[in-house]
């Protein structure tokens, strides 16, 4: 009778053994990537060539992921919703905690646009050790701003020239990048032209002149920033 006793007791143990090994374990809730954020869409449509110029900047509002190799697609309609212009290109990275690039671009169309619409997207969301944003790992300096008034006689416009310098702080050579002129009108933002940089080395400050070659839009200030760059 005891021998019983203890098998059942055994019995009981391991029953209890078991159902606690099965037991499913809580999940550690991973926080998800936030979406970027467009912002700053500017545009302009020269009806004589019918090129349209424009320009929007991406923020990464996640506060630890980088965000690498940002897909975006500019689609500009006419009047009556047909598409008239389409464009796709990339963005290199942006940083976290609300790391801001801006991006310039024009695109040829087949009418006049009435709206721009803007979609960026990317699964590039990763934990990075370097957490620097963009212009602390490119910063632009020395920005100066010539307006050539005569040229408004036979062009239409005036002339507009940006120069500045970039220094590449980011430990690494680039073959080429491409910076971004970000016109200001009392803080809000009303126009943006790029120009291309060729190879900054490690450390290395180049200087860069941007000339318009078309209207800019009425500002009182120009500041300009690293828009996307090359490596091998």
């Amino acid at each position: 009778m005891k021998s019983i006793k203890k098998l059942f007791g055994l019995f009981v143990c391991l029953t209890m053994l078991l159902s606690v090994s099965v037991m499913p374990t809580e999940a550690k809730s991973v926080p998800k990537s936030k979406g970027l954020i467009i912002d700053d869409i500017v545009w302009q449509y020269n009806s004589e060539t019918n090129y349209l110029y424009y320009g929007f900047s991406v923020k990464n509002p996640n506060k630890t992921k980088t965000v690498d190799r940002i897909s975006m697609n500019v689609t500009a309609r006419s009047e009556d919703d047909k598409i008239v212009a389409s464009e796709t290109d990339h963005l290199t990275r942006i940083g976290p905690k609300n790391d801001k690039v801006y991006y310039s671009g024009q695109a040829k169309c087949s009418a006049e646009p009435t709206s721009v619409n803007v979609k960026t997207s990317s699964r590039d969301f990763y934990t990075a050790t370097n957490k620097k944003k963009t212009d602390a790992l490119y910063p632009v300096t020395s920005v100066s701003e010539s307006i050539d008034t005569s040229t408004a006689e036979y062009l239409g416009y005036n002339d507009v020239t940006v120069t500045g310098e970039i220094t590449n702080k980011s430990g690494q050579k680039i073959e080429g990048a491409t910076v971004v002129a970000v016109f200001k009108q009392d803080g809000t933002v009303v126009d943006m032209d790029e120009t291309y940089v060729d190879a900054i080395g490690k450390g290395d400050t180049v200087s860069f002149s941007l000339d318009c070659y078309r209207k800019i839009a009425d500002h009182n200030s120009v500041e300009c920033h690293m828009m996307t760059y090359y490596t091998k």
